[in-house]
């Protein structure tokens, strides 16, 4: 009947018709509720009008003489978290699974996330963010976009591998079944995913530092600029030299043109006693 219209008491009908109506009711099985995306609008009411009738229905069902103890149904409801969860709804579910979408999903940051949709999700006190993950860059966007903005903990993140290839099915089976017997293998891939970011924290604070000894070599070399502490005498010097070489260079070149001008003139105007002081010399 997907994608048909039914009346709430169907619903409940097959329920019991399957033989799984009172499991449901203790909570033995859980309803999940999924979609399509079942936070939109018309979805919550829609999900919140059944529970309401169900309640009504149940406590005037004749054929149940247990009806105040027997309703403990157990909801969950699975989100991409891109849409703010109701009250009316919120305060019912039980337990909340939001399935982030990451870049490969094809859509645009801006429709994947919804910060007061996942800040709602992290009001609720039974949640959990499950990210499929297909390579390593995934895990680093899990942390970059979602788990480090948002200040998710760890212990209500799981990771479950993606199937991006149907020639990879059989070693994702595989993975999938050795992570189902071993829950410690989510907080591994977690702890991994952490360590890898902080390498490239480290990576990236190494580079910058070598980055600014190059600077510090090349201004100090060139006299431009030294630490107080480190300056001595010479690069004193060699600052002063590198900022007035401009204008030393200018006033040695007139220097040097006046005492030129001057010994010119000195020969133009007195050759006589030049004359004589040679005379002299050779009478002697």
């Amino acid at each position: 009947w997907r994608g048909e219209d039914k009346d709430f008491q169907y619903l409940i009908d097959r329920w019991k018709e399957q033989g799984i109506y009172d499991d449901i009711l203790n909570g033995t099985i859980h309803i999940i509720w999924t979609g399509g995306e079942p936070t939109i609008k018309g979805h919550q009411e829609a999900i919140t009008n059944f529970l309401d009738y169900w309640i009504n229905y149940h406590l005037n069902d004749a054929s149940n003489p247990f009806k105040s103890s027997l309703f403990d149904c157990y909801n969950e409801i699975e989100t991409n978290g891109t849409v703010v969860i109701e009250d009316d709804l919120f305060n019912i579910i039980d337990q909340i699974n939001c399935s982030p979408k990451l870049s490969n999903s094809g859509m645009t940051e801006k429709q994947r996330i919804n910060p007061e949709a996942i800040k709602r999700i992290m009001e609720h006190n039974n949640y959990q963010f499950k990210f499929v993950i297909s390579n390593e860059d995934d895990v680093k966007e899990m942390f970059r976009d979602f788990i480090v903005p948002f200040n998710i903990p760890l212990k209500n993140v799981v990771c479950m591998p993606g199937l991006d290839d149907v020639n990879n099915f059989e070693e994702r089976t595989q993975f999938e079944a050795i992570r189902k017997a071993t829950p410690e293998i989510d907080q591994m891939v977690i702890e991994h995913a952490m360590f890898l970011r902080e390498m490239d924290i480290y990576v990236n604070r190494k580079n910058f530092s070598k980055l600014n000894k190059q600077v510090f070599n090349q201004l100090f070399e060139a006299g431009t600029w030294a630490p107080e502490a480190a300056q001595t005498t010479l690069s004193r010097v060699i600052q002063l030299w590198t900022k007035y070489k401009k204008v030393t260079a200018i006033a040695a070149s007139v220097g040097g043109f006046i005492a030129l001008f001057t010994s010119a003139m000195m020969l133009f105007f007195f050759p006589s006693i030049n004359g004589s002081k040679n005379k002299g010399t050779r009478e002697r």
